[in-house]
């Protein structure tokens, strides 16, 4: 299978399904910096609303952490729609918008947070993304809607106390 990884950064992911014996891995990031970071595996530097690439490209497009860092989310799934082969398998980890986030929200900006070193080092990353990660909570109920729209089904969604995991299908 040909997978890529959308918002790859410094190819972690990547390098993980590599030790897993997967061999045909593409990572995408709009970051130089990062995918320099990156050996031994495809990268193309690229806008995820915007590849460039062919169509049906991948059989697989796998995101850790990437959507809600977006704005426009149905110019990227209109994307992924385009370069994936219709059968594909569209993955996806990402925040949801829970109780128990909104508390540990709450934590993360209180001087409890002084504490500990983790929850320091996601003040900081929260602070920088907190317009896209509001903005991110706020459209999940449209999510389903969505995928729906471009053609993916849902195989798989698990809810977690603090994120998400979803699995598609792409019918086109």
């Amino acid at each position: 299978s040909r997978i890529a990884e959308f918002g790859c950064g410094d190819g972690i992911n990547l390098r993980i399904m590599q030790r897993l014996g997967y061999i045909d891995l593409h990572g995408l990031d709009n970051s130089k910096e990062l995918l320099s970071l990156i050996s031994g595996i495809q990268t193309i530097l690229a806008d995820a609303c915007n590849t460039g690439l062919p169509e049906d490209y991948f059989d697989v497009i796998f995101i850790d952490g990437f959507l809600h860092h977006l704005y426009n989310h149905q110019d990227c799934f209109k994307e992924m729609r385009r370069v994936l082969k219709s059968g594909g398998l569209l993955c996806f980890i990402e925040p949801r918008n829970s109780l128990i986030r909104k508390v540990l929200d709450m934590v993360t900006f209180s001087p409890l947070s002084n504490l500990a070193r983790v929850l320091r080092n996601r003040r900081i990353s929260l602070k920088e993304e907190y317009d896209v990660y509001s903005n991110w909570s706020k459209m999940q109920n449209r999510l389903p809607g969505y995928l729906d729209k471009y053609g993916f089904n849902v195989i798989f969604w698990k809810k977690g106390p603090i994120g998400m995991f979803v699995k598609c299908k792409l019918v086109k």
